[in-house]
């Protein structure tokens, strides 16, 4: 990304690259060096920032995506050792305590993923690095709709050398298609007959005693769940449908909890579909808690 020293965009992200601020300290940091800019202006820029998925904007507050620092390794060094180094994260959630959780609310799937995606891969980068990922989703639908921001993610658990165990509530056309997404081995994909949990809403991500559960909009999952029964094949049209669907407005909830207990039993039901590799996870496993 090429900008100009005085460039709203160009501001943003070098006050960014310190740390996570509210919107009212971006302003007051980029009127530090321009001292013209507006309010409007700089919501205007921090909206095309969202969409582009290089900011994740929550409660008011402005972080650089942990996915897009990824991406940007070289460039934003600083960036990424102050968002996933810093012995004082500036991310609420890597702060709670055993029995701690925080929650979150997005508009729409896609708003909602961003955020997660940011979250999955500091949670990557600071949980036990011999432990697998747990995933459970009733779709894999981020495969298909967001595949690039999710590959990011997967490549980088992979890069730390760490199992990736990625289960789904069903054994549709499409839930079957992204099985060649899977070596098996490092990196492997169980289709269940039925929803392993009660909701259809329902998301899990386990890293070591964190967890991120995820309920998104009930209208919203009745969509995706009838999609995955009608389509067959995913093609250029068919993938519009669903991009439709993700980005429709609804009430969709993010959790974090720190809990060894909970993440414990999670890990343990859904160890049952999978290959783990004993020599990465055995001094894990000894330390599980009922």
């Amino acid at each position: 990304m090429v900008t100009t020293p005085k460039n709203i965009e160009a501001l943003a992200l070098a006050a960014l690259q310190k740390g996570s601020l509210s919107t009212s300290q971006l302003l007051k940091e980029i009127q530090k060096s321009r001292t013209t800019t507006t309010k409007q202006a700089v919501y205007q820029v921090l909206r095309k920032l969202k969409q582009e998925e290089v900011v994740v904007l929550r409660s008011k507050r402005v972080s650089l995506s942990h996915v897009w620092i990824n991406k940007m390794a070289d460039y934003f060094a600083t960036a990424k050792r102050i968002y996933t180094m810093d012995e004082k994260p500036s991310e609420d959630f890597l702060q709670l305590r055993d029995g701690d959780k925080i929650s979150y609310t997005f508009k729409n799937p896609a708003f909602t993923d961003m955020f997660w995606g940011h979250a999955m891969s500091i949670l990557t980068e600071v949980a036990h690095p011999k432990e697998p990922v747990y995933i459970y989703n009733p779709h894999e639908w981020f495969l298909l709709a967001r595949k690039e921001s999710e590959k990011e993610i997967f490549d980088l658990i992979k890069k730390n050398n760490r199992q990736l165990f990625v289960a789904v509530g069903n054994r549709d056309a499409l839930d079957r298609l992204i099985a060649k997404e899977f070596d098996g081995k490092i990196q492997q994909y169980y289709m269940s007959e039925k929803f392993l949990f009660p909701k259809n809403n329902y998301y899990l991500n386990v890293f070591g005693d964190f967890l991120i559960e995820v309920w998104l909009d009930q209208k919203t999952s009745q969509s995706i769940d009838r999609y995955y029964k009608n389509t067959e094949k995913y093609a250029e049209e068919s993938g519009k449908i669903l991009m439709d669907i993700i980005q429709g407005r609804g009430k969709n909830k993010l959790t974090i909890s720190c809990n060894a207990k909970k993440a414990g039993r999670m890990k343990r039901m859904l160890n049952k579909y999978f290959y783990i590799d004993k020599k990465s996870t055995s001094s894990i496993e000894s330390r599980s808690v009922l």
